[in-house]
């Protein structure tokens, strides 16, 4: 027990630990051959031979394929929890089928102990030793094989504390550096980009994805695979998400080991390769979750606790870094409203009343000339007629820049802007509260944009708006029965109207969705949480 002991106290590395310690074992025992498994509690992820020594041809081969292949007996009872202490196996399964086939020799090893290896209170795996001729072990070698075991787990508990704090102190200075310039971005739509190749190439992380909530579901809006960058326009069901999805709802951190392709993602749609782990983490902005930090890997048990740690971390700083971003474009929508205003007060006070003089002036001529002059008559009705087209569109110009309609209520404005454009606008409105400034002005314009794409595009004359307010959200939804269309087929125009929309909402911590099928309309969804606007 004091050689195995100052054994372990050779190496700090997990798998030289377990050679050393496995060989020194062997040579104290006489025994001949010994193997130790890593077994997960997962069934699905199998288990892995991390020590061999002395084993024979039959186990050896193929870079010990038939150790590395399907379970058995002792890795079963093991992983149900019904292998507790050290047992004789009484035939081994392996080399039971290695003796049937014929293909290497088993040097006459038949039978093996097997002890459970524990980590703390954490389960780690099994080691099994054997020697040709051996079929049964006695009490007193059993016992002493798993105080070896007791020693064995404690040494794995350190090394692998040991191995996190390491780990730990590498990836958070890695952190550091790669957070820094986060916080210098001042676009919202760069955050994502920035975050997710900065995290893959810093972490070399084979996938790397920032979800935003899109009203009910979740879009990835970029994508770091495989060491490239990927915009996304997607969107999926918190459901269709698996571990993404729940670690939006629940607001926690979850690491999985598992593969979630091809039940949770469909495959087929190019989203993902086969994800057998990952680690997915809220993004929360003033307590409320605005997305998902995914990181996710190909590997088996790729990620650990540190690597949770770590991303947890990371997100704290994408929040930061969506948070400064929206202040400073609140400021920047705040001194464009400011000048808008300005502009439209200006273009009120001269260009519109021009425009009205320049009108009666020709209204008046035409009636003092009368029939006498035709020729000056016509010149004088067509300017007449320019100048109140010419009246038309500034008065548009200045609503759009200015809108007046706002003080009568926002979908009382937007109502009379739709007639304005030719639509007959239904309205529907559920909860009463007033709303802060900035969000009452970012829906106004929304719906602008909305009932433009509307009248442009939809080749319909009907719009519904519906408003609903809560205590701590406002939703807004614009919604038509035209002709639609498909992801695949909107023109450019819809693509920068969306953009527009999309932009708008999520300055001010808001989620903007877009339903829309052909020949079955468009609804435009927008969710603010006023929580994050009580400042506003």
């Amino acid at each position: 027990m004091k050689t195995i002991a100052e054994t372990l106290n050779q190496a700090n590395e997990l798998e030289s630990v377990l050679s050393l310690v496995l060989a020194k074992l062997l040579e104290l025992t006489n025994l001949k051959a010994g193997w130790i498994f890593q077994v997960s509690k997962d069934p699905n992820l199998g288990h892995s031979c991390l020590s061999a020594e002395g084993i024979p041809e039959a186990l050896a081969r193929n870079e010990m394929a038939p150790l590395k292949a399907k379970s058995c007996w002792c890795i079963d009872r093991f992983r149900d929890g019904r292998l507790k202490h050290a047992v004789n196996i009484l035939s081994c399964e392996r080399l039971e089928e290695e003796m049937l086939i014929a293909v290497g020799d088993t040097e006459g090893i038949s039978h093996h102990a097997t002890i459970p290896l524990w980590a703390g209170q954490e389960m780690f795996g099994i080691m099994n030793v054997a020697s040709p001729g051996k079929k049964h072990f006695k009490e007193e070698e059993l016992a002493l094989l798993q105080s070896v075991a007791f020693q064995i787990g404690t040494a794995i508990e350190r090394t692998m504390l040991y191995r996190q704090q390491q780990k730990r102190a590498v990836h958070f200075a890695k952190l550091g550096e790669i957070t820094r310039s986060l916080g210098r971005l001042l676009a919202t739509e760069k955050i994502a980009g920035e975050s997710v190749q900065r995290y893959g190439e810093a972490f070399d992380i084979p996938l790397v994805t920032v979800f935003i909530q899109e009203g009910n579901n979740l879009s990835p809006r970029m994508e770091f695979m495989d060491g490239k960058l990927y915009s996304c326009c997607s969107s999926y069901s918190m459901r269709g998400l698996g571990p993404i999805g729940q670690a939006f709802l629940k607001q926690e951190t979850i690491r999985f080991n598992r593969t979630i392709a091809d039940n949770d993602i469909s495959r087929k749609k190019g989203l993902y390769p086969e994800i057998r782990s990952g680690v997915a983490v809220p993004i929360i902005l003033r307590d409320e979750p605005i997305g998902v930090f995914f990181i996710g890997s190909l590997h088996k048990q790729y990620f650990d606790t540190v690597d949770a740690e770590v991303a947890r971390a990371f997100t704290d700083h994408i929040a930061l870094a969506y948070e400064n971003a929206r202040v400073y474009e609140q400021r920047r929508d705040l001194a464009r409203s400011e000048e808008r205003n300005r502009l439209a007060r200006d273009l009120h006070d001269s260009v519109s009343q021009m425009l009205f003089s320049l009108n009666l002036t020709s209204r008046g001529l035409e009636s003092m000339i009368g029939d006498a002059e035709p020729l000056v008559k016509e010149a004088l009705t067509d300017i007449r007629q320019l100048s109140q087209n010419s009246l038309t569109e500034m008065r548009s110009l200045i609503l759009q820049l200015r809108p007046a309609g706002l003080e009568h209520g926002l979908l009382t404005g937007l109502t009379q802007y739709g007639r304005q454009i030719g639509l007959t606008i239904t309205t529907q409105v559920e909860g009463v509260r007033e709303l802060p400034r900035m969000v009452e002005e970012a829906l106004w314009r929304i719906g602008q944009e909305a009932l433009n794409n509307v009248i442009k595009h939809a080749r319909s004359k009907d719009a519904f708006i519906s408003l609903c307010t809560t205590p701590d959200h406002v939703h807004f939804e614009v919604k038509d029965e035209g002709i639609g269309f498909t992801k695949e087929r909107r023109t450019r125009q819809v693509k920068f109207g969306m953009h527009t929309m999309r932009e708008r909402a999520e300055a001010l911590g808001g989620s903007f969705g877009v339903q829309s099928h052909k020949g079955k309309g468009t609804t435009i969804q927008i969710t603010f949480p006023l929580s994050i606007m009580k400042n506003a």
